[in-house]
Order: C-alpha cells, then sequence, then structure tokens
C-alpha cells in the first residue's frame, strides 16, 4: 500500500467518531491532536505523543503549546504551501486557538468538529493558520 493511502485510510477509519476532549478511542471520542497523532501512528507507525495541556486550568493555549511542541522535537520540520499529504496546520478558531487538521491525498482534509471528518480541502482555514508542520521521513 502506498503511502498516500495508508494515510488516508487511516484517516477514514476515525470518520464519524465523536469529538471528546483529550480522547483517542476510535468510535468513541477523540480530539483533534490526538485524531493527528492516531492518523500518524497508524500511517507510519510514528510515535507522535503531542502534549495534553493541564487539565486543571480547563481549555488551553493547544496551539501555542503544539507550536513549542513541534520546534523542539526532531521528527517535524516547518512546512509552507503547497501542503502535502500529512502535513498538519496548526489554526486559530474563535476565541480557543485549539484546532489542527491534516492534510490528506486527492485535496482532502480531515478534522474533527462535533465528530471527525474527512472532505475537501476547506480554504477557510488557511487566513487562520498559526503555524504548519511536516513529519521528517
Amino acid at each position: 500500500m502506498s503511502t498516500d493511502a495508508k494515510l488516508l485510510a487511516a484517516a477514514r477509519s476515525w470518520e464519524g467518531t465523536p469529538f471528546c476532549e483529550r480522547a483517542a478511542i476510535k468510535g468513541s471520542g477523540v480530539c483533534c491532536h490526538k485524531l493527528m497523532s492516531e492518523i500518524l501512528n497508524e500511517a507510519f507507525g510514528t510515535a507522535f505523543d503531542p502534549p495534553n495541556g493541564d487539565a486543571r486550568q480547563g481549555r488551553f493555549d493547544r496551539v501555542g503549546e503544539m507550536t513549542a511542541w513541534f520546534r523542539a522535537s526532531k521528527d517535524f520540520a516547518p512546512a509552507q504551501e503547497p501542503f502535502q499529504p500529512g502535513d498538519i496546520l496548526l489554526i486559530r478558531t474563535g476565541v480557543s486557538p485549539n484546532h489542527m487538521v491534516m492534510i490528506l491525498p486527492e485535496g482532502l482534509m480531515v478534522h474533527v468538529g462535533s465528530s471527525v471528518v474527512v472532505g475537501p480541502i476547506n480554504r477557510r482555514f488557511l487566513p487562520l493558520l498559526r503555524s504548519a508542520w511536516r513529519l521528517v521521513r
């Protein structure tokens, strides 16, 4: 199976899983940063364990925390357009800066809203982009 096919199959296997903060149980609940980790682990066997934040403080600046984590990681490098399958985009939406999407093959992306959705790349996310990261393989 090609790299693109593995990535797309891993993402599609999570479709419909409802949102649940700090969870990663296929079919039961997942949050966006854990979804990115699980897809990369399933597709490439990559040991990607993102930070969870401090539950005592409630919602946290996940984009800021994740950006710092990616910068410190030897497994990721900054990504720029044109984005490639597997690239992770950290974006700021509304008041809470805590959303991530992954670019998939075939002009698709995956993210978690009320549940995991695989669909066409949503260009409305691009002006909200704070950083983008690529797995170094």
